[in-house]
């Protein structure tokens, strides 16, 4: 079981992107550590599941200045060999083009270096707290998660100083935008999902309204239709048996975990959410192509083959949605556990028969 210690110091925005790496790797059995440099007002309304939150305090009386110039040739040995991974690849070449020409040769005040020193003095790095040895110097993945306006500091500056202090480097450090948006405010009009789900798939094109309406219509408009399906022509009880037709929509959910967990790896949100809506495109497809409502017609008129080909494709269908829902609990977790509700069969019959998503209004 690997420890992963995620960290932020940015707007909401990175606040929900960590949290996304976060939820992943839980998901994944893997031991996780979410770090937020702010108890964010914002973490209901953003679904945020960071576990602790830490004020940055500047160094202690009498530490000695860390001069970061002599630190530049080792930083980019370790960005060349891997050793710290700078993502995505245009934040990568930008930092080695400033270590290139140099850092600066001062050291860092005191305000900077509270913020930068976060990450570890919340574990207990001052003191050589047992934290601090389980999370960052015995730690497999070691993750920050920083906004773009402040590249430098966080992927120069900061890591020339752990080098100075003989403080091994994290592993990887992920650059984002923000958008200049309010997420808190906008999840509180449109829920945590839509603003979630636009900001990791759509942003900064669309608007979030745009995104809300995407997720009923297409995965709502889904879940609902196989469900309610089983519950009219099947009693409830989910059928089994396999469709040799599905064989595309089985390769699609076999493949997502991987593709997705890829995605994540590289920091690539919009990637990681297409591998997941590719699941629910090609299950909406096999739906059309398949027309289960007919096969039910002609299973009450005697046909008994259309009854076992209706099972099959049923079943292909609710594994599907059974998929989406745990593709989708790193991005929108509140859908993902309606989904799992609705597709799981507690005393061999589904949960009654709810819209994923309740028109309001």
């Amino acid at each position: 079981m690997s420890r992963f210690y995620v960290t932020t110091t940015g707007p909401s925005a990175d606040l929900v992107r960590a949290d996304v790496l976060a939820r992943h790797h839980r998901q994944h059995g893997d031991r996780v550590r979410f770090l937020s440099a702010v108890d964010s007002p914002d973490r209901d309304a953003l679904a945020l599941s960071y576990n602790d939150f830490v004020r940055p305090a500047p160094p202690a009386p009498g530490q000695p200045p860390y001069r970061l110039a002599d630190q530049a040739t080792a930083l980019r040995a370790a960005v060349d060999d891997g050793l710290l991974r700078i993502q995505p690849a245009g934040a990568r070449a930008e930092v080695l083009a400033h270590l290139a020409a140099g850092l600066p040769d001062r050291p860092l005040p005191d305000a900077a270096m509270a913020g930068l020193r976060a990450p570890i003095t919340a574990l207990g790095y001052d003191v050589d707290g047992p934290n601090y040895r389980r999370w960052w110097l015995e730690g497999d993945r070691r993750v920050h998660v920083v906004d773009s306006g402040s590249l430098l500091a966080h992927t120069a500056h900061w890591p020339a100083f752990l080098l100075a202090a003989g403080i091994p480097l994290p592993t990887d450090i992920v650059v984002t935008t923000d958008f200049g948006v309010d997420l808190g405010v906008l999840a509180r009009g449109h829920g945590s999902d839509a603003v979630r789900w636009w900001l990791l798939r759509h942003a900064p094109s669309g608007s979030v309204g745009r995104a809300g309406k995407e997720l009923p219509k297409h995965l709502g408009g889904l879940v609902d239709q196989v469900t309610v399906m089983i519950h009219r022509y099947r009693g409830s009880r989910p059928p089994t048996g396999s469709a040799p037709d599905a064989a595309g929509l089985v390769a699609v959910c076999r493949e997502a975990p991987r593709k997705v967990h890829a995605a994540l790896t590289a920091a690539d949100f919009r990637q990681a959410t297409d591998e997941v809506w590719r699941i629910a495109e090609e299950a909406t497809r096999y739906l059309a192509d398949t027309r289960p409502w007919d096969l039910a017609n002609a299973e009450r008129r005697g046909d008994t083959d259309a009854g076992e080909r209706l099972d099959a494709v049923l079943a292909s269908l609710l594994a599907a949605c059974r998929a989406l829902a745990n593709e989708l609990t790193p991005f929108i977790p509140s859908v993902a556990t309606r989904i799992a509700e609705r597709c799981a069969a507690l005393s061999g019959t589904l949960a009654p028969s709810l819209p994923l998503f309740p028109q309001t209004g």
